[in-house]
């Protein structure tokens, strides 16, 4: 039995998972029981998710590419779902998810090697894909797929690539943010806090709280003399609506995020609110003809910086593992002719930034780290103290034994003298 499946793909996580039960939110899934070449391997898998969880079994089976359809396929973990919870969503038209991501993240444990890995080692490609993801285009999601190089096709101007700093997730390191021409001036710390990732599996940009919140008041600083808009609207609560689809995109600022490429050089992606601001599918009651609905697509986040689906949809992103770093480049996607302002990447330029500076490291690890400091100067100071208490003891010991024969001698000289 062998059969096509649609795959969300997801730089945020690692495993390759398949409906294998029935779900109402999903139109087809894969039937374990008719396979003759599946191989339970009696690992149970559960993945969470901001929003939602899948849990099944780990098999193996063999997986086509439709790039390399010609192919025998090769031999690779598949994670088959049996039950989830708000994972499969309505009207998407998936039925599995494409975890891009380093083993390090894959479940149950890291020795599960992806199915990108595996594609590697046995079709022999490079270990470089590309995302070219461009939105809504009609009631569909379009984009690319690049699996083991680059298509400069994709994309307008250079590649413009930052290390990546971690290999579990696609971490990174942002080091400035502005709105418009205006700075937050923040501790760039608190711009990955904890962490900062790019992650195709996440809608918005999800930013820490302080972040968040200091975003929204130079976004409401600077529309507020140009265009009114409701203070639910900053919380992704309510909607706004245009007639003929006339948003006054001039009047919103484009948010930048600025990386290190190396210690005196730095890269900005200028994000443009035709990508922050997220259009709706239809199936909003407020959507008609005459009316197109627009969601505010940054939110606040306690798990640290999500450079999401919004970010990514104005870009051409290379994940060049081979070099460990990200590309950028503008994106050349169906839409952005039409525009009055695209995401671009702006640089490289010289600013002296060492990132490193800007890596949140965690507090728990300096507390394990001071704990058992303690702990072993405590250890040490037990022993030093028992050490003293018998040194004591015994010099008492010695004194004792040292009386007793001197008060011997001195009663046998008495009897001698008598």
């Amino acid at each position: 039995m062998h059969m096509w499946i649609d795959a969300l793909v997801d730089t945020g996580s690692s495993n390759f998972a398949v409906a294998a039960s029935p779900h109402k939110n999903i139109e087809k899934f894969f039937n374990v029981s008719m396979s003759e070449t599946v191989i339970n391997l009696g690992f149970e898998v559960s993945v969470p998710y901001t929003q939602g969880i899948w849990k099944g079994f780990l098999g193996q089976d063999i997986v086509k590419i439709p790039s390399y359809e010609n192919s025998s396929g090769i031999i690779s973990n598949v994670a088959f779902i049996t039950e989830s919870e708000q994972f499969f969503i309505n009207g998407s038209h998936w039925e599995a998810i494409l975890g891009l991501g380093y083993r390090e993240i894959a479940k149950p444990s890291s020795s599960t090697e992806p199915l990108f890995d595996s594609l590697v080692k046995q079709m022999n490609i490079r270990n470089i894909f590309s995302l070219h993801l461009c939105g809504l285009n009609g009631s569909e999601m379009a984009g690319s797929l690049i699996l083991g190089g680059v298509d400069h096709s994709l994309h307008t101007g250079a590649l413009e690539y930052i290390p990546i700093y971690k290999e579990w997730y696609y971490e990174v390191v942002i080091t400035d943010i502005y709105i418009g021409e205006t700075s937050l001036e923040m501790d760039c710390k608190e711009y990955n806090f904890d962490k900062t990732i790019v992650d195709s599996g996440t809608t918005n940009l999800l930013l820490p709280t302080r972040v968040y919140n200091r975003i929204v008041d130079l976004l409401v600083e600077k529309v507020k003399n140009m265009v009114f808009i409701p203070k639910k609207f900053w919380e992704s609560l309510e909607l706004l609506c245009w007639k003929n689809d006339k948003i006054p995109w001039e009047s919103f600022p484009s948010v930048t995020m600025t990386f290190s490429v190396s210690y005196n050089l730095s890269i900005d992606l200028v994000i443009s609110p035709h990508n922050y601001l997220r259009k709706m599918k239809n199936e909003d009651t407020r959507f008609t003809p005459e009316n197109v609905c627009y969601k505010f697509s940054i939110a606040p986040s306690d798990l640290g910086t999500v450079v999401g689906a919004v970010v990514m949809e104005g870009f051409y992103i290379v994940f060049d593992r081979e070099a460990s770093k990200l590309g950028f480049g503008t994106t050349a996607c169906h839409d952005t002719i039409n525009r009055g302002s695209v995401s671009f990447v702006r640089g490289p330029y010289y600013k002296e930034q060492n990132a490193l500076n800007c890596v949140y490291t965690k507090l728990e690890s300096h507390f394990n780290m001071l704990l058992i400091a303690t702990a072993t100067m405590g250890t040490v100071c037990v022993l030093c103290i028992t050490l003293l208490i018998l040194l004591v003891i015994r010099f008492q010991a010695l004194r004792f034994c040292l009386r007793q024969q001197e008060h011997d001698q001195f009663s046998l000289l008495n009897e001698a003298h008598k």
